[in-house]
């Protein structure tokens, strides 16, 4: 499997997603700092229940984007600084990627066909 920095980007997306993973990367290193493994304290219920919530406030935000117009999912009208639409997304994309984390340290096996079964050796 390729590090990040091996990576030459074929396109637009590639290249958004090398800038925005470190990003997540730093982000996730300092929140654990805080907060521990807490994401998994329950184990992949704890996970997805930490998906869920944030799914809701993207739901949340989303809706009132519709009725108010797009304009407002960058806007200040956030609850709270944390509350933002590109913090939310950010969390979101980080509970994922830890799940990732998850699976490939408590199920090897399946990180493993994972890997394969995408050609990612």
């Amino acid at each position: 499997m390729k590090k990040l920095e091996d990576i030459t980007p074929n396109t637009q997306d590639t290249k958004n997603l090398l800038d925005v993973v470190p990003a997540l990367v730093q982000l996730q290193d300092d929140k654990g700092k805080l907060y521990g493994r807490s994401y998994c304290k329950y184990g992949e219920t704890s996970i997805f229940f930490n998906l869920s919530r944030k799914w809701d406030r993207i739901e949340n935000i989303m809706m009132k984007a519709i009725k108010d117009g797009e304009g407002s999912l960058h806007s200040s009208d956030s609850a709270s600084a944390t509350e933002t639409f590109p913090d939310t997304v950010a969390d979101m994309a980080t509970y994922s990627l830890l799940w990732l984390g998850y699976i490939k340290e408590n199920y090897p096996d399946e990180w493993e066909h994972f890997l394969k079964t995408n050609k990612l050796e």
